[in-house]
C-alpha cells in the first residue's frame, strides 16, 4: 500500500501509517508491522498514544489466537520498550478478561519485578495448587519491560474488581514509586481503588503526588464526577 503513495508522489499521512499497521497486525504479519513503524518514523511521525492504540486494538481483536500470542511475545524485543509494553498490556488484559491467570503469569515475568514483584506472587499464589507446579518454574523472560501508566490501571483495575484492596493500593503506591507518568485513566483507578476502600482523602492526595499539583488532582477528580471533593488552598 505505501509502495502506491510513493509511485503517485503522494506523502502518506500518520493516518496512513496507522491503517497499514492494523492490516498488517490484524494479518499476524508482525514484520511487516515492525518495518511500517519504521517508515512511519522515517517519515517523520514519532509514535504516540494513538499509535500505541492502534497496537492494543488490533492485538485485543485478535482474541484467543495461541499463535499471535506467541508470536507476540516472540517480537517484543524488536519493537521497543514503549511498544513493546503496549503490546504486552494489551496480552496481559485479554488474559485478565479471559481468567487464563498462567498466560498472566507468563506475561508479568517480563515486566520489572521492583513494582509488579507483588501482583505476580498473588496472581500466582491463586494460580497454582498447594502441592503443584512451582510457579517459579516458569522461564525468565527474554528481556524486562518497564510497566507504564496503562500496566498499573489495568493491575489497579482487577484487583480493586477482585476486592482485593490492599493489592490494588500497593500498586498503587508501586506505580507513585516507578516514577510513571500519570494519565486520566491511571488517575481514575486509582480514585476508584480508595473509593471502594471507602478513602475519598486518599484518593485526592495520591492524584496530588503523582501529578505533584493538588489543584491539577483536583481537577483530575472532579473530571472523573468527584464534584463534592474539598481540599485547601
Amino acid at each position: 500500500v505505501l509502495s502506491l503513495f510513493e509511485e503517485e508522489n503522494i506523502k502518506p499521512s500518520k493516518l496512513t501509517y496507522h491503517l497499514v499497521l492494523s492490516g498488517h497486525l490484524r494479518n499476524r504479519d508482525l514484520a511487516k508491522a515492525r518495518a511500517c513503524l519504521d517508515q512511519m518514523q522515517d517519515a517523520g511521525f514519532p509514535m504516540d498514544g494513538d499509535t500505541h492504540a492502534v497496537i492494543a486494538k488490533a492485538y485485543r481483536s485478535l482474541g484467543e489466537d495461541a499463535t499471535v500470542k506467541s508470536g507476540a511475545l516472540n517480537a517484543l524485543p524488536t519493537f521497543g520498550n514503549g511498544p513493546a509494553t503496549h503490546l504486552l498490556n494489551s496480552l496481559i488484559q485479554l488474559a485478565l478478561d479471559s481468567e487464563d491467570y498462567r498466560s498472566v503469569l507468563r506475561y508479568l515475568r517480563y515486566l520489572d519485578e521492583r513494582y509488579i514483584g507483588d501482583a505476580y506472587d498473588v496472581v500466582g499464589a491463586a494460580t497454582i495448587p498447594v502441592g503443584g507446579e512451582d510457579r517459579f518454574i516458569l522461564p525468565k523472560a527474554p528481556l524486562t519491560l518497564t510497566p507504564d501508566a496503562a500496566t498499573f490501571t489495568i493491575l489497579i483495575d482487577h484487583f480493586s474488581n477482585r476486592q482485593r484492596i490492599p493489592l490494588a493500593l500497593k500498586m498503587v503506591q508501586n506505580a507513585i514509586s516507578s516514577g510513571v507518568q500519570p494519565d486520566q485513566p491511571l488517575a481514575a483507578a486509582v480514585v476508584r481503588a480508595y473509593c471502594t476502600a471507602r478513602d475519598l482523602d486518599s484518593a485526592l492526595s495520591v492524584v496530588a503526588a503523582m501529578t505533584c499539583d493538588s489543584r491539577t488532582a483536583l481537577r483530575i477528580l472532579e473530571s472523573l464526577g468527584l464534584k463534592q471533593v474539598q481540599h485547601s488552598t
